[in-house]
């Protein structure tokens, strides 16, 4: 997602996995529309700048180059008046809930009303819960949300999804630097 800036260093990433049964190239599109319509049937993502799903071979060989790259809104940059950093946690787990076995995406605070308060609203914990329920029904019967991990290089089916009242940190997602105020001795 574009925010604040049209660098590429700026943009706020997501990235859900998924494991589609057969997968072809023509898929690889699909599945990239697929995961930018989870986004877009969420009340909140109307308001979303340009948006990119891109979609890779998790086990293709280096360099893994996108199999599909699928853009809405091209050009459009949209303003956070609050800090990127703060966002809201969508926890999600399959199996045992251990290690390897969990992830989370963490949703900019910008799109979902900003930070008006000391703990998110009601409504914004009910829409990232919302996209959890996106993400979980994307592709249909033979697409499965999963967790990868790239230690076991192993998938796990995604069987639960949640969002807690506690504002969470993505420090990636701050500004870089643009100037200094430096006193010298």
């Amino acid at each position: 997602m574009r925010y604040d800036s049209t660098l590429p260093r700026d943009l706020m990433v997501n990235t859900p996995c998924f494991r589609w049964a057969s997968f072809t190239i023509q898929d690889a599109e699909s599945l990239a529309t697929n995961v930018l319509d989870a986004y877009d049937s969420v009340a909140w993502l109307n308001t979303l700048p340009e948006t990119t799903a891109k979609v890779y071979d998790l086990e293709g060989t280096p360099p893994v180059l996108p199999m599909a790259t699928v853009t809405r809104r091209p050009g459009v940059v949209k303003t956070n008046a609050t800090a990127r950093e703060v966002a809201l946690c969508l926890s999600f787990s399959g199996g045992q809930h251990q290690k390897r076995q969990r992830g989370r995406i963490y949703i900019p605070n910008g799109p979902i009303g900003g930070i008006n308060g000391l703990r998110p609203s009601g409504s914004q914990m009910g829409w990232v819960r919302d996209l959890g329920s996106a993400l979980y029904n994307v592709g249909g019967a033979n697409v499965d949300w999963i967790v990868w991990s790239r230690a076991a290089r192993s998938a796990t089916a995604v069987t639960r999804h949640w969002c807690d009242d506690e504002w969470d940190i993505q420090r990636r997602r701050g500004l870089r630097p643009t100037t200094r105020v430096q006193v010298d001795h």
